[in-house]
């Protein structure tokens, strides 16, 4: 079987955003928008910006939780 294709930001999208996301004990926010060629994922945890990641467009990125900059 294939892998499944990764999730991505539509191209008629500049951003989204996920709020108040509950998964592996933590609640969290995550904020994908376009910046240039590259993709700006920022998580926030308790409301603040817990990390920050500049990414190439369908590039794979694993986020931990918990971890503060």
């Amino acid at each position: 079987m294939a892998d499944p294709t990764p999730p991505r930001l539509p191209e008629g999208w500049g951003a989204m955003r996920l709020k108040n996301v509950r998964a592996f004990g933590r609640d969290f926010d995550l904020s994908v928008a376009r910046a240039g060629d590259r993709l700006k994922v920022d998580v926030f945890e308790g409301g603040k910006l817990s990390q920050s990641h500049l990414i190439k467009r369908g590039e794979t990125l694993t986020v931990e939780l918990g971890r503060r900059p």
